[in-house]
């Protein structure tokens, strides 16, 4: 995760701006801005730029404040990422709507969505609500899910283990494989 990037969109969601506001203020498209805030590889996204950026938002006095709160963010988002798509996956599958139907109502591709629940694309603030709203959740409800165990729990194990997975490396899917023979053979 880069920190200027997340203290960006931190700074930008705090000021209340969308993406298309913020862009005008930066003199920037808002598909770059896209692009940065969400630590895409496509955009180039320099110190020099992070301070021209802060100081168009007029927040330059503020950037030691954002570091350190974006020192404590990234550590939650490092350990709640991979399991988020297993959430949005499941309170879709328990409205009982298909990846078409739904991608419909959030007005996002099916690609997105299907990407979103592998949780290989992050999902911001905006998005995260706008999906639950479409699913007849409210955002507490999400909290929920992500921050406790007892609610976790409902989520299809499978589910939250194969997003798991995905993210290993070969050395990890190894030590789970080894591990899993192990219970198999004293069962």
């Amino acid at each position: 995760m880069n920190n200027y990037s997340v203290i960006i969109k931190k700074i930008r969601t705090d000021k209340k701006l969308t993406l298309r506001q913020a862009a005008k203020i930066i003199n920037r498209s808002s598909g770059w801005l896209s692009e940065v805030e969400n630590c895409k590889q496509r955009s180039v996204f320099t110190q020099q730029e992070f301070k021209r950026i802060a100081s168009c938002y007029e927040a330059e006095n503020e950037l030691r404040k954002y570091q350190l709160w974006a020192s404590t963010q990234k550590h939650k988002q490092e350990k709640r990422s991979w399991y988020e798509g297993a959430i949005f996956k499941y309170l879709r599958l328990r409205r009982g709507l298909s990846l078409i139907e739904a991608s419909s109502l959030i007005n996002i591709s099916k690609s997105q969505l299907s990407n979103i629940e592998a949780s290989r694309r992050q999902v911001d603030l905006e998005l995260r609500n706008k999906i639950l709203k479409a699913y007849d959740y409210k955002p507490s409800s999400f909290h929920n899910y992500s921050n406790r165990e007892s609610r976790a729990k409902s989520i299809p194990t499978e589910m939250r283990l194969k997003l798991l997975l995905r993210q290993l490396g070969s050395e990890g899917l190894e030590k789970v494989f080894n591990y899993a023979r192990e219970l198999h053979a004293s069962s």
